[in-house]
């Protein structure tokens, strides 16, 4: 492992192979392999991040993620597989009370989180307003439900999320 490539914040075990240029920050890794990818924030037992992935404030029991990919702000107790090259995960934080109506603003608490997926290659702007890849919601309707958003409240549910998924490690 090239020890200039992790940060001196990180724990990241030996049986853990860094390779090409990957560059790692704030992160736990027991065993796996990082090629070429950004880990920032990562908190795991194994890793397997593909050429090219980009993983920021993910926890799980174990994250495999394909090549191109984006996560970022998931946490989960069970084993997060990202199989598909070039796709997008994330966490979104929204009003329980939140529906799926066309305009997706209802306000209320207290807070849920659903997965939202996407691609690389997805224009976000021309699909603003659909409901893609079976995502619960359209991108749209995310934004309008946290128009009026408490972003404490958001950050501690989603720090007591990442916490909870820790704490089965």
């Amino acid at each position: 492992m090239d020890a200039s490539r992790v940060s001196p914040n990180s724990s990241v075990a030996e049986a853990v192979t860094v390779s090409g240029g990957s560059c790692i920050s704030s992160t736990v890794a027991l065993t796996g392999s990082i090629e070429g990818a950004l880990l920032a924030g990562v908190r795991t037992n194994h890793v397997e991040a593909g050429n090219g992935s980009v993983l920021v404030n993910v926890t799980a029991k174990s994250i495999k993620v394909a090549p191109g990919c984006l996560v970022y702000n998931v946490a989960t107790e069970e084993d997060l597989v990202v199989d598909t090259p070039g796709s997008v995960l994330t966490t979104a934080v929204l009003p329980s009370t939140t529906s799926s109506t066309s305009d997706g603003a209802s306000g209320g608490s207290p807070l849920s989180a659903v997965s939202m997926k996407s691609q690389v290659d997805l224009d976000g702007g021309n699909a603003w307003k659909q409901v893609v890849l079976e995502n619960p919601y359209s991108f749209e309707q995310v934004y309008n439900a946290n128009t009026d958003a408490d972003v404490a409240a958001m950050e501690q549910h989603a720090m007591g999320l990442h916490a909870a998924a820790a704490a089965k490690l």
